[in-house]
């Protein structure tokens, strides 16, 4: 399990996002990944969504936690940065 060292936020290893599982609350994953890069809220989404930038990926990659209505972790996935291929 990842110790408090992530504290500080904003990316993570994939070893850090791995340890994250649904049904974890924001005070639990912030206390293991520190504060997100972003934190959005859509309009169709019924939680917020953190986003961490993997720092030991090859390419550009954002770690999503999606949490539900009642601040639980809900799932999390992995993606390329498009703008990355954009040039932007």
């Amino acid at each position: 399990m990842a110790l408090g060292h992530a504290a500080g936020g904003v990316s993570v290893t994939e070893r850090e996002a791995q340890t994250i599982q649904a049904g974890m609350s924001t005070d639990e994953v912030q206390r293991l990944l520190g504060r997100p890069a972003s934190n959005v809220q859509y309009r169709n989404e019924p939680g917020p969504i953190w986003l961490y930038h993997v720092n030991d990926a090859v390419d550009p990659v954002f770690f999503e936690v999606a949490f539900s209505r009642d601040g639980k972790v809900a799932g999390t996935s992995q993606y390329v940065d498009p703008r990355a291929y954009t040039g932007k």
